[in-house]
């Protein structure tokens, strides 16, 4: 994970597939929702996280930007 800052919504950052190979980037900490935006920070999808833990599946060299957005 990378670029992460602190926002309105949450903690905001970019997950990059580093191959050229479909991955799983498992993200875990103190999360119940994982939103991924486009670059203006606009909503794409929105998925619950299962105890604090979420997969992400990217395609080959995906950068995908995310908020990870608490219950609290």
């Amino acid at each position: 994970m990378s670029a992460i800052q602190h926002t309105g919504r949450g903690i905001e950052g970019r997950v990059v597939a580093m191959s050229g190979n479909p991955v799983v980037a498992i993200v875990s900490g103190p999360f119940t929702d994982i939103d991924t935006i486009d670059l203006p920070s606009g909503l794409l999808g929105s998925e619950p996280a299962t105890a604090g833990r979420h997969d992400l599946r990217l395609a080959p060299w995906e950068i995908r930007s995310v908020v990870l957005r608490s219950a609290t």
